[in-house]
């Protein structure tokens, strides 16, 4: 009878911790702030067949990595978008306002955090992945590869705000 009430328990408690582990996890230190989503919330097809949930030192190293390098990626960008790029961009001063929301996924074995960046959020942004069409510098994304220790992808649009 013991026996039957531990494997209860032990099934019951595997329940809860797998339902919650499902659930955005809200992350924020003193120069960042964020959200790291699970399984049922990936903004791409290729992050659904392969997902993997960063880990908040996973964050944090990157988090280091693109206050280190946010100028440079984003002198970069501009360079090759010259066409198109017609203002200031204050991605760099503003870099701790932005809110994050950061998706895992592995790629060939290797693991890839995608982040997005909210300058302006909604009330449910910890919740679900934020669509917007805000334009500008208002938004930005980019990879980081936890294997290589390297940023890519920058993206923001560039036309006027």
């Amino acid at each position: 009878m013991k026996k039957k009430h531990v494997i209860l328990i032990i099934g019951l408690l595997l329940v809860a911790f797998g339902s919650n582990a499902q659930k955005p996890r809200y992350i924020k230190s003193d120069k960042y702030e964020g959200v790291i989503f699970a399984k049922y919330c990936w903004p791409t097809s290729k992050i659904a067949k392969n997902p993997y949930i960063p880990t908040e030192i996973e964050i944090a190293i990157m988090e280091k990595k693109i206050s280190e390098s946010i100028s440079t990626l984003l002198s970069d960008f501009t360079k090759k978008q010259s066409e198109v790029f017609r203002g200031p961009c204050n991605i760099v001063k503003n870099l701790p306002k932005y809110k994050r929301q950061y998706y895992g996924y592995r790629d060939k074995g290797e693991r890839i955090i995608f982040v997005h960046f909210y300058l302006i959020v909604s009330k449910k942004w910890k919740e679900r992945m934020y669509p917007t069409e805000m334009g500008g510098c208002n938004e930005f994304e980019l990879k980081y590869s936890i294997n290589k220790g390297k940023l890519y992808d920058f993206s923001t649009d560039l036309s006027p705000e």
